[in-house]
């Protein structure tokens, strides 16, 4: 986009799409040696719009950051936030990765599915290998909704020598006032692979929304 903000699906709002940006380079982020996964750290700012000209409201979308595998595999549309496919979904709940991809993202949805266990319209979960996330939070507990067109700012960050992973989300971003929405203790190793690409996948459903990346940091060691 001419503002140097990353639209996802890279087509103006349309409904039934999919889509991801991921950083150009994999990065390390397991130690096959020690079985030890990376800390990171990640910050990015994002707004999801809804299309003037949309008219149904049945099925929404939403975006997700994500740890992946390939750099090719795009997932499914609207509840699958274009994380996974038919050929590596599982619907299953928990920490066990057994029968699971290598895949972790911090969902931002917009539509609650209930095949999918989803607490409401309005939430950000965190997916271990699954659509089906492990843990979830209200975003309006945060004043944050996410279809109002609003720029919305979240921090991801896990220390994985205490396997401790947070998400906090604001309007506006302030590690000094911010409680984090998810706090959660979790071993990533299973989830990953040494190397991995990371960034962000995003989904339309019945309704056409626009999703765009807005600023976005990321660090590991």
């Amino acid at each position: 986009m001419g503002d140097g903000s990353i639209r996802i699906p890279a087509q103006d709002a349309q409904a039934n799409q999919a889509g991801r940006a991921l950083f150009a380079s994999p990065v390390r982020m397991w130690d096959p040696n020690t079985s030890i996964p990376a800390s990171f750290d990640t910050t990015f700012s994002f707004v999801i719009q809804s299309s003037s000209s949309s008219t149904s409201h049945e099925t929404g979308g939403g975006l997700a950051f994500i740890i992946a595998p390939d750099e090719l595999t795009v997932g499914r549309d609207a509840g699958y936030l274009g994380m996974l496919n038919d050929a590596c979904v599982h619907h299953r709940r928990g920490n066990s990765s057994e029968g699971r991809r290598p895949v972790i993202a911090v969902e931002f949805d917009t539509f609650k599915d209930d095949e999918f266990g989803d607490p409401n319209d309005n939430h950000v979960g965190l997916n271990l290998g699954s659509v089906i996330s492990n843990e979830t939070a209200d975003l309006s507990n945060a004043g944050v909704f996410l279809r109002n067109g609003s720029s919305v700012t979240a921090r991801i960050s896990y220390d994985s020598s205490i396997q401790h992973l947070q998400v906090r989300v604001n309007s506006l971003l302030d590690d000094d006032q911010v409680l984090p929405l998810i706090s959660t203790p979790v071993d990533l190793s299973s989830f990953l692979k040494e190397y991995m690409f990371v960034g962000f996948t995003a989904s339309t459903g019945a309704e056409a929304l626009s999703h765009s990346i807005l600023s976005w940091t990321f660090s590991c060691a």
